[in-house]
C-alpha cells in the first residue's frame, strides 16, 4: 500500500513538475514586462539613446517639407481626384491644404525648419519635455494626483522673444520673396502693428534693422499671449475618474489605472504560479536534501535552456515584425520618421529579451549548480552507507 502511495505521489509530482516547465516558459516573458514596461524608465532610456531629441529637428523638418510636396496620387495611376480624406480641402496630390497652410511656409527649405526648430526647442528642452510628459502619465497610472499631461513654455517663451526667436524670424523671413511697395510701407511705419500685420517678407538690406526690431516687438507681442504650461493630454476629467463600473463599462470599470494595476502586477507576480507547481512537487515527492537537488536541477535548467532559446529566436522574429512595420506604415510619413519609430520599438524589445536572456542563466546555472550539489550528496550518501 506504502509502495502504491508513493508510486501515484511521484507520478502526480511529474505532473506538478511539467506543469512547473511549461507555466515557467510562459512567466518569463510576462514577468519581464511587468518589470520593464510599466514604468517610466525603459521608454526614457529609448528615447536618449536612440538620440531621438537631437534628431528631432531634422526628422520634423523632412517630415514638413514631406508634407507640403506629398502627392498620394503620385504612384497610383487608379487615384481619382476625391479620394482624399476629409482633413483635406485643397486641390488633389497635395497632403496640405494649400488655402489654409501659411503662405510663408513654402518657401522655407528643410535647413530652414531644421534651424528654427532647433533655436525655438532644442533637444534638451524637447528631453526635459518628454521626460516629464512620460513621468506624469505613470504617475497617473500608479494613481497620482495628476489629471493632464503639461509641458512648461517658460523657456520657449524666453527663447522667442531672445536671441534665437530673433534669429528664426529672421531666417523665415530672408527665405520670402522681396517685401512689396505695401510691406516696406509698415516696415518703414513707426506706428506699432499687430502681430497678424507684421509683413513676413525679404526686407531690403536698409531697412533690415528696422524690420528687425519690429519683428523683435511682434514676438513679444506672441509670446505674451503665450500660456506658461500647456495640457497636452486630458487623462481625467475633473478631480478624479469614477471606477465604478456601468452598465457597459468592462468588469473593472471606467479606470484605465485599474486595468493598467492589475496588468503591472499579475505579471510581475506572475512567477509564483511555476513556483507553486515546483513547491507542491517538492511536498509530494522530495524527503532529503538530495532528492531535492535532484527534483528542482533538471526542470531549472530545461526552463533556462528553453528561455535562452526563445529569447534567440525572438530577435530574428522582432526584425521580421519590424519589416512588416515599414512595409506597412502611412505612406503619409517619411521613411526616417518611421525609422525613427521602428528604433524605438527595437530599444524596447531588445530590453525584453535582455531581462528573459538574464532570467534564463539564471535558471539554467542554478539547475546545473543543483545537479552538482545532487551529485555530491549522492557520493556522500555512498560512502556513508557504502
Amino acid at each position: 500500500m506504502r509502495k502504491a502511495l508513493r508510486v501515484i505521489a511521484k507520478s502526480i509530482a511529474v505532473v506538478f513538475v511539467i506543469l512547473f516547465v511549461i507555466t515557467a516558459l510562459l512567466t518569463l516573458p510576462l514577468s519581464t514586462a511587468g518589470w520593464r514596461l510599466f514604468g517610466p524608465n525603459v521608454y526614457k532610456r529609448a528615447l536618449a539613446k536612440n538620440e531621438i531629441y537631437s534628431q528631432s529637428p531634422a526628422l520634423a523638418g523632412e517630415q514638413i517639407i514631406y508634407s507640403l510636396n506629398y502627392n498620394p496620387c503620385a504612384e497610383d495611376p487608379d487615384c481619382q481626384e476625391g479620394e482624399r480624406g476629409d482633413q483635406d480641402g485643397g486641390e488633389v496630390g497635395e497632403l496640405m491644404d494649400p488655402d489654409t497652410t501659411p503662405y510663408f511656409l513654402s518657401p522655407l527649405t528643410q535647413d530652414d525648419f531644421e534651424s528654427i526648430i532647433t533655436d525655438l526647442a532644442p533637444p534638451q528642452w524637447l528631453q526635459e519635455q518628454a521626460e516629464s510628459a512620460i513621468d506624469q502619465i505613470f504617475a497617473y497610472l500608479n494613481f497620482g494626483d495628476e489629471s493632464e499631461v503639461t509641458i512648461s513654455l517658460v523657456a520657449l517663451k524666453e527663447r522667442l522673444t531672445g536671441e534665437e526667436g530673433i534669429r528664426a524670424f529672421m531666417r523665415m523671413a530672408m527665405a520670402q520673396p522681396l517685401c512689396t511697395p505695401e510691406q516696406v510701407e509698415i516696415i518703414e511705419s513707426d506706428e506699432d502693428i499687430a502681430p497678424e500685420d507684421m509683413p513676413i517678407c525679404r526686407p531690403p538690406e536698409p531697412l533690415k534693422e528696422k524690420y528687425t526690431n519690429k519683428a523683435q516687438k511682434t514676438l513679444r507681442t506672441v509670446s505674451a499671449d503665450i500660456l506658461d504650461e500647456v495640457s497636452v493630454i486630458t487623462l481625467a476629467e475633473g478631480e478624479g475618474v469614477d471606477v465604478t463600473p456601468a452598465e457597459e463599462s468592462g468588469p473593472f470599470g471606467d479606470d484605465p489605472r485599474v486595468v493598467f494595476q492589475i496588468a503591472k502586477w499579475g505579471m510581475r507576480l506572475s512567477p509564483l504560479l511555476p513556483l507553486t507547481m515546483l513547491l507542491l512537487a517538492t511536498l509530494l515527492i522530495v524527503r532529503s536534501w538530495q532528492s531535492w537537488a535532484r527534483w528542482w536541477s533538471i526542470p531549472l535548467l530545461i526552463v533556462g535552456i528553453a528561455g535562452l532559446v526563445l529569447a534567440l529566436a525572438a530577435l530574428p522574429a522582432n526584425w521580421a515584425l519590424g519589416v512588416y512595420i515599414a512595409e506597412q506604415a502611412p505612406p503619409e510619413f517619411t521613411q526616417n520618421l518611421v525609422n525613427a519609430g521602428l528604433s524605438l520599438e527595437k530599444f524596447v524589445a531588445r530590453a525584453l529579451v535582455t531581462g528573459i536572456t538574464i532570467q534564463s542563466s539564471i535558471l539554467a546555472l542554478l539547475g546545473l549548480v543543483l545537479i552538482g550539489v545532487s551529485s555530491l550528496l549522492k557520493k556522500r550518501e555512498l560512502e556513508w552507507y557504502g
